[in-house]
């Protein structure tokens, strides 16, 4: 129980340190505090991460965002997770894309894209098959029937970001 035990503490350890290496990459300690040096801007891994999708999706970029929360999710098991590691993409990429005020309108789809992965990430579906007693066969018959409308209520999110912030 205990290795366990440890081996999730150390998972989270490694997930939220790669969260602050991609937030804080590019700021040094200046006076004593961490701050944005002079080649943030350029060197930050979030915002180039954003400005590329930023680039990629223009305007259509709040038609995305739930799939980032979506596939987040399923890699890190939670939309808590996938929160974490793309707030600060999803802040940038928005100023870049429909502005600051839609911001809210962005992660909101966003956390929506992370909430509905819950029906297909793998951590969750083998805790429901080993409650109900299956095994590896049933997991992927779960998985190739939620896919496709998993996939739809992203879409279906993203149209409404799109409704809700171009009209």
């Amino acid at each position: 129980m205990v290795e366990k035990d440890l081996g999730a503490i150390f998972s989270l350890f490694a997930f939220f340190s790669v969260a602050y290496i991609m937030a804080w990459y590019g700021m040094g300690v200046i006076g004593g505090k961490l701050l944005p040096t002079a080649s943030f801007a350029h060197n930050n891994m979030d915002i180039i991460i954003a400005q590329s999708f930023a680039h990629s999706f223009g305007s259509f970029y709040p038609l995305i965002a739930p799939f980032l929360g979506l596939i987040e999710a399923v890699v890190g098991g939670s939309a808590t997770a996938s929160n974490v590691l793309f707030a600060k993409i999803q802040w940038e990429a928005t100023i870049s894309t429909v502005g600051i005020n839609s911001f809210m309108w962005i992660y909101a789809a966003h956390a929506v894209g992370g909430g509905i992965a819950s029906a297909i990430t793998p951590s969750k579906i083998t805790n429901a098959a080993a409650t109900i007693g299956v095994g590896g066969k049933e997991e992927a018959q779960f998985i190739k029937a939620t896919i496709l409308p998993v996939l739809f209520m992203c879409l279906l999110v993203g149209i409404l970001s799109m409704i809700f912030l171009y009209l």
